[in-house]
C-alpha cells in the first residue's frame, strides 16, 4: 500500500447558495470537501480539484489526499500546489434534502448540472486558506486544474468550456458527455472486452443463458421457479428487476475491473463441468447442453457468493436517499436510462429498462432530451482548450465520449502532440489516450500498462501551459470556514 503522509485530512464545508440563478432566495445548503495543503510552495503554484461525483466522497478524499503514489496526490506534490477533493451536491453530508422533508422530490429541481458546475465556480472564487493570508488562491491569482473520472469527467470537460476564467485546465477520464438514451452498446463493449480476454466461451453463455432467463421470467410458474433456483426459498417475493439486477451484478463489475474483479472466478465457475471435472470448449456449454446447463451452474454460483444479499441490497437502494438523486439525474438530464439491445452481444435482462422507466416516472415527473442536452452541452463534439481526454477500450462508456466507434460519432485523431495553451483543438482532434485492453478509469490508477505514462503526458502539458497563465488581478482572499 502506498505511503501516507503525516498531515491531517479533515472535512470542512462552505455554504453554497441552493439556486445560483435566482436572487429570490438566499437559501443555501453545508458543501463538504477536504484539503491537502502541506505541499504548497507559494503564490501561483496551482489548486486541484478532484471531483468525486455522484457518492459520498469521505473515503475518495482519504485515498486521494493521503496516499502519495496516487495520482492526484502526485499532481499536487509535484506542482507544489494545493488539493481539493469535493463532494458533488445531494451525495454524502452535501445534502440540502432535509430542507424539504414535507416534499422531499422538490428539493431535487436544484440538482442539476448547471447549478453543480456553478458550485464549482462559487467555490473557487472564495476559496482561501488561512494558513497562507497573503496568497490570493482563487483563479484571478492562481491557476485551477479540475480532476476527474466517469460523470466528475463530463465535468471536467464541461467546466473547462463554459467556465474557462474559473478551470485553467482539465482531465477528463472516461467522460460519456455525449447524452444518449440508448445504451445498448454498454454490453456490446463487455461482450467484446470478455472475448478479447479470452472468455469468448463465457460470454456466449452468459448470452445465451440471460436469453433464456427473459423467457422464463414472462410466465409462471417458470418465474417463481427461477428466483427459487438462485435465491432459495421464498425468492420469488423478490421482483424481477431486483432479481436480474442482482444477477447481473457479477457481469456490471467489468467496468472497472476487467475480468479481475470476479468475473474469471465466476468463468472459471461456469465453464468448469464439476461432477466430471471437465472444461467447455470455445462455444462454450449451451450449444450442447443447453441455456438450462449454463443457468444451473450460474445459480449454484450466486448461492455461493452471496447472491441473496445482494438482492436484499438492490432492493433497498431502490428506495434510498442516494438511489433517489442518482436517479433524478439520471432521467432528468445525464444519460436516461439502460437499454438493452435484444441482439448477439445480449448480457443483460431485457427486463432492466422497464425498471428505470419507472423509477423515471416515480422519482422525477420530466423526461430526459438527449438532443437539447447535448445541444447546450456540446455532446462528444466538446473541444475545450486545456484539456487531456483519456477512456478504456473496452470500458462500457466509451461508445459515449469523443473516442466512439459509434457511426454518428465525430471519429476524432487522436493525438500525444500537446496542443498549444488556450487553443481548442479542431473538430476532427482530441488531445488525450485510449488506453488499450483497458476499463473504466484505468488511467486514474497506476496498475494499467500504460496509466504511468498517460498520466505524465498530462503532467508535461500542464507544465506547458502553466507558461501561459497570466493573473487578472491581485485581490485580498474573500475567507470561509476553513
Amino acid at each position: 500500500m502506498a505511503q501516507g503522509s503525516g498531515e491531517r485530512v479533515e472535512p470542512e464545508y462552505v455554504d453554497m447558495p441552493l439556486d445560483h440563478f435566482s436572487n429570490r432566495s438566499n437559501a443555501t445548503f453545508r458543501n463538504r470537501f477536504w484539503v491537502h495543503e502541506s505541499s504548497y510552495i507559494g503564490q501561483g503554484h496551482p489548486v486541484f480539484i478532484y471531483d468525486v461525483g455522484e457518492t459520498g466522497a469521505s473515503g475518495s478524499a482519504y485515498m486521494k489526499l493521503k496516499f502519495k503514489d496516487d495520482f492526484f496526490r502526485r499532481l499536487v506534490d509535484g506542482f507544489g500546489g494545493i488539493g481539493v477533493v469535493w463532494e458533488h451536491r445531494y451525495y454524502g453530508s452535501s445534502n440540502p434534502s432535509e430542507k424539504f422533508s414535507s416534499n422531499p422530490l422538490e428539493g431535487y429541481k436544484y440538482l442539476t448540472i448547471e447549478q453543480a458546475l456553478k458550485d464549482v465556480e462559487y467555490f473557487a472564487t472564495h476559496f482561501s486558506r488561512r494558513k497562507f493570508p497573503n496568497s490570493d488562491l482563487t483563479p484571478a491569482s492562481t491557476p485551477w486544474v479540475f480532476v476527474g473520472g466517469s460523470y466528475p469527467g463530463m465535468r471536467a470537460a464541461w467546466v473547462r468550456q463554459f467556465f474557462p476564467h474559473i478551470i485553467f485546465a482539465s482531465y477528463a477520464s472516461s467522460a460519456p458527455v455525449q447524452i444518449n438514451l440508448n445504451s445498448s452498446a454498454y454490453a456490446d463493449q463487455i461482450y467484446d472486452g470478455m472475448n478479447a480476454y479470452g472468455f469468448g466461451n463465457c460470454s456466449r453463455d452468459l448470452h445465451s443463458a440471460v436469453v433464456e432467463i427473459d423467457k422464463l421470467l414472462e410466465k409462471e410458474p417458470s418465474s417463481s421457479k427461477l428466483k427459487r433456483q438462485f435465491l432459495g426459498r421464498n425468492g420469488e417475493k423478490f421482483s424481477d428487476w431486483d432479481f436480474v439486477d442482482a444477477v447481473n451484478n457479477v457481469t456490471n463489475k467489468f467496468k472497472n475491473y476487467g475480468m479481475e474483479g470476479g468475473l474469471r472466478e465466476f468463468c472459471d465457475w461456469i465453464e468448469t463441468d464439476h461432477k466430471k471435472g471437465t472444461l467447455a470448449g470455445a462455444e462454450g456449454w449451451a450449444p450442447t447442453r443447453g441455456p438450462e446447463f449454463v443457468i444451473k451452474q450460474w445459480a449454484t454460483w450466486a448461492k455461493r457468493t452471496g447472491i441473496q444479499a445482494r438482492v436484499q441490497l438492490s432492493s433497498a437502494e431502490s428506495s434510498s436517499e442516494w438511489m433517489d438523486a442518482y436517479t433524478w439525474q439520471v432521467c432528468t438530464q445525464v444519460t436516461g436510462f439502460m437499454t438493452v439491445e435484444i441482439g448477439p452481444k445480449q448480457l443483460y435482462s431485457s427486463h432492466l429498462p422497464e425498471r428505470y422507466r419507472r423509477q423515471c416516472a416515480e422519482v422525477a415527473s420530466a423526461n430526459v432530451s438527449p438532443d437539447e442536452m447535448n445541444r447546450r452541452l456540446g455532446g462528444w463534439n466538446i473541444r475545450p482548450s486545456n484539456t487531456f481526454w483519456t477512456a478504456g477500450q473496452f470500458d462500457p462508456w466509451t461508445p459515449w465520449t469523443p473516442f466512439s466507434k459509434d457511426p454518428s460519432a465525430p471519429h476524432p485523431n487522436v493525438t500525444q502532440k500537446i496542443p498549444a495553451c488556450n487553443v481548442p483543438t479542431q473538430q476532427g482532434e482530441i488531445f488525450g489516450r485510449l488506453l488499450q485492453n483497458a476499463q473504466h478509469g484505468d488511467d486514474l490508477g497506476s496498475e494499467h500498462p500504460q496509466a504511468v505514462a498517460t498520466q505524465q503526458l498530462f503532467m508535461d502539458a500542464l507544465r506547458q501551459w502553466l507558461k501561459c497563465f497570466r493573473p487578472k488581478r491581485h485581490s485580498s482572499p474573500m475567507p470561509f470556514g476553513d
